[in-house]
C-alpha cells in the first residue's frame, strides 16, 4: 500500500473474497483515511448485486437507460378481507377511522424490468395517523426488494415473521417528519381521540450501484426533502 502515490477516486467499494477478510478490509481501511479515500464493502444480500452493478452500470457510460432487475417496495398495512386466506393469522388493528387493518402487506415503488432513466426518482405515496400529544416524529421506511417474478400480496408468511422466498431486506431509510405533522389537520377518531394524518413520500432513486432513498412532502404546494438517514443492510 506504501507504493501508491496517486489516487483517481473519492471511494473504494470491496467485493468478493477479498472484501469478507477482516485483515484485508482494516488495512485498507485505514490506507483510505491517510489517502482520502472512503473504503466500504456491501453485506449480506447486496454483496453480488454490487458487484454485478458495478460492471453493468459504468461498462457503458453512454447508456441513458436501464431496467430494474428486481421489484422495489415497502410494507404497509392493508385493510382486512375476510374471504382473503391470506389475511389470517396476521397482525391486525383497528385504525382510527374504525377500519380494521393487517400488517406485513406488500406496497410496490418500483417494478421488475421497468425503464429507468439516468437519475430518475420513483415515487409512492403513504399516510400515517399520528396522535396530537406525540413527542416522535422520527419514522423508519424499510426497502424491501422482491427478486422473483410476481410479489406476493404480503411480505411475511401467515403466522409468521419469516419472509416469503424472493423477498429481501435492502436499506432502511429514516426522516424526522415534525414538520409534515405540524402541517396535518387535525382530525377525530371514532374513540374521539384527535390525531392527524400525515401523508409523505417515499423517493428511490436506483443510481450507480446501491439505492438511494429518501423522504418528502409538500409545503404550500411545493415539494420538500425531509432531512432524512438511509442506512444499508
Amino acid at each position: 500500500m506504501s507504493n501508491v502515490s496517486i489516487v483517481s477516486s473519492q471511494k473504494v467499494i470491496l467485493v468478493g473474497g477479498l472484501a469478507s477478510s477482516p485483515y484485508v478490509f482494516s488495512r485498507l481501511v485505514e490506507w483510505g483515511k491517510e489517502n482520502g479515500v472512503s473504503v466500504i464493502r456491501p453485506d449480506g444480500p447486496t454483496v453480488k448485486a454490487v458487484a454485478n452493478g458495478a460492471l453493468a452500470w459504468h461498462i457503458d457510460d453512454t447508456v441513458s437507460c436501464r431496467v430494474s432487475k428486481y421489484h422495489y417496495g415497502t410494507e404497509v398495512h392493508l385493510p382486512y378481507d375476510k374471504e382473503d386466506k391470506e389475511a389470517v393469522d396476521r397482525t391486525s388493528y383497528t385504525d382510527c377511522k374504525g377500519q380494521l387493518r393487517v400488517c406485513d402487506g406488500w406496497s410496490c415503488i418500483v417494478k421488475k424490468d421497468c425503464s429507468i432513466g439516468t437519475n430518475e426518482e420513483f415515487v409512492q405515496s403513504y399516510m400515517l395517523e399520528v396522535s396530537e400529544g406525540s413527542e416522535v416524529f422520527d419514522h423508519e421506511v424499510i426497502i424491501f426488494a422482491y427478486r422473483r417474478a410476481k410479489p406476493q400480496k404480503f411480505i411475511t408468511l401467515p403466522g409468521s415473521w419469516k419472509m416469503y422466498p424472493g423477498y429481501e431486506k435492502v436499506c432502511t431509510v429514516s426522516g424526522d417528519l415534525r414538520r409534515c405533522f405540524l402541517l396535518s389537520p387535525r382530525m377525530v377518531s371514532v374513540t374521539n381521540t384527535v390525531y392527524r394524518e400525515v401523508t409523505f413520500d417515499v423517493c428511490i432513486v436506483l443510481g450507480d450501484t446501491e439505492i438511494s432513498a429518501r423522504l418528502r412532502w409538500k409545503e404550500d404546494g411545493k415539494l420538500v426533502y425531509g432531512p432524512a438517514k438511509i442506512s444499508y443492510d
